[in-house]
C-alpha cells in the first residue's frame, strides 16, 4: 500500500488529504477543507488534477469528504469547510478534467458533519442537497456510527 498526502487549506491553516493505494485501486480521504474559491487556493485543484487518471481509468473507488454545514451557510462562515453547494462544484471540477461523465457511480462519504445545537439532525437534509444537485450521477454515503464499507 501507498499512501500519497496533499496539503489542503482549513480556514488559513493547512489540512491533508490522503490518496490510498493498492494495487491499481485507491480511496481518496479528505480531511477539513475549503472550497478553493472561498479559501483563495488551489489546493483542491491539485488534488483534482493528481486524481484525474485514475477516476478516467476507474482505479478511483470512492472519495471520503466533508460537508460540515448545509448549503445555506454563508462562504464567510464555512471556517475551512464544505457545503453540498461546495461538494457538487468540486467535484464537477473533477469531472472535468477526468474527460466527463466519468464519477457515474463513484461512491462519495459524506464525512464532519457538524451536528446543530437545535433538535435538527444535519446528515438527511446533507443529503437531500447533495442528491438534488447530482448531476454527476455519483453514490452519496452519509456514513453510519459502526458502519463497515467495502469498494470493489
Amino acid at each position: 500500500m501507498t499512501v500519497t498526502a496533499f496539503p489542503l487549506s482549513h480556514g488559513g491553516v493547512q489540512s491533508t488529504a490522503f490518496l490510498l493505494e493498492s494495487d491499481g485501486d485507491a480511496v481518496l480521504c479528505f480531511g477539513d477543507t475549503g472550497p478553493d474559491a472561498v479559501e483563495r487556493s488551489t489546493h483542491l485543484s491539485s488534488v483534482w488534477a493528481a486524481v484525474a487518471e485514475r477516476v478516467r481509468q476507474k482505479g478511483l473507488k470512492a472519495i471520503v469528504i466533508e460537508s460540515s454545514f448545509t448549503s445555506d451557510r454563508p462562504d464567510n462562515l464555512l471556517f475551512g469547510h464544505l457545503t453540498p453547494h461546495w461538494v457538487l462544484e468540486e467535484l464537477r471540477a473533477l469531472d472535468k478534467l477526468a474527460g466527463g461523465d466519468a464519477l457515474t457511480g463513484l461512491p462519495v462519504a459524506v464525512s464532519h458533519i457538524k451536528y446543530s445545537l437545535t433538535t435538527e439532525q444535519p446528515q438527511e437534509r446533507l443529503l437531500q442537497e447533495l442528491e438534488a444537485g447530482n448531476d454527476l450521477a455519483v453514490r452519496f454515503v452519509i456514513p453510519a456510527q459502526g458502519s463497515r464499507w467495502h469498494f470493489k
